[in-house]
């Protein structure tokens, strides 16, 4: 055996000889495809979950949407590597894309919070001004 092989669990073994491939794989470049132009030519049915769907699904079936459960790997015999390779990347791009809205969140909060924060400071010293009035009409 040398460094390319791999043993598995039932005694078997696996030799890489240069690189592997594996056929069929999708890119899932549709996830940005979709996010940013609305739709994908490479998978036109899909559609990014809302943080609050993905929440849901997996409150109810324990597992991310599109990605395959533990009952479907057993069932299966075990990870289809190229179909959980395509899942993984997937599920890296929709995190970057709910990273990216939150990020627009944040940013939003903190402009409303300093505009808000301004507000304040500008009040008080309104309050201040006619708190200072009232009590050099009171003491005439």
């Amino acid at each position: 055996m040398d460094g390319n092989d791999l043993s598995f669990i039932n005694g078997g073994t696996f030799s890489i000889q240069g690189t592997l491939l594996v056929n069929g794989a999708t890119v899932p470049d549709y996830v940005f495809q979709s996010y940013f132009t609305g739709t994908s030519v490479l998978k036109p049915d899909y559609q990014m979950p809302s943080l609050s769907e993905v929440r849901e699904f997996v409150a109810k079936h324990h597992h991310l949407p599109g990605v395959t459960s533990a009952e479907e790997v057993k069932a299966q015999g075990g990870i289809i590597l190229n179909h959980a390779t395509t899942q993984n990347l997937e599920k890296i791009e929709e995190l970057f894309l709910h990273t990216l809205e939150q990020q627009e969140q944040i940013d939003a909060l903190k402009k409303e919070n300093a505009g808000l924060s301004k507000e304040l400071e500008d009040m008080k010293l309104r309050m201040a001004r006619i708190e200072e009035a009232l009590n050099q009409k009171s003491g005439q």
